[in-house]
């Protein structure tokens, strides 16, 4: 899964790749990566994708912070992305 997240994360901050896979369906996959990715360089992969696609809402995140402050800043970020219209679909998409 790393190598698999690393690629992903990296790749979604890419105009191209959101333009041709859709920007409404990876919100859950990239809160899913900062919450449990050990290097700090595919969490800042996956932060900048985030940043990219939902701009201020997920402001505030510390990709090198202790995992209990990264836990405790992912709180409110989910809540803000939860609201809107896309999540629920997104959430669709992605669970098996």
């Amino acid at each position: 899964m790393r190598a698999r997240g690393a690629v992903f994360a990296g790749a979604f901050s890419w105009p191209a790749a959101q333009h041709a896979s859709g920007r409404d369906w990876a919100a859950p996959l990239l809160l899913r990566i900062l919450e449990h990715e050990r290097y700090q360089v595919v969490r800042y992969s996956a932060y900048k994708g985030l940043r990219s696609l939902y701009g201020p809402a997920v402001n505030g995140y510390d990709y090198q912070g202790a995992p209990a402050l990264r836990a405790a800043q992912l709180q409110p970020m989910r809540l803000k992305l939860e609201s809107t219209a896309s999540w629920t679909r997104a959430v669709i998409l992605t669970c098996p």
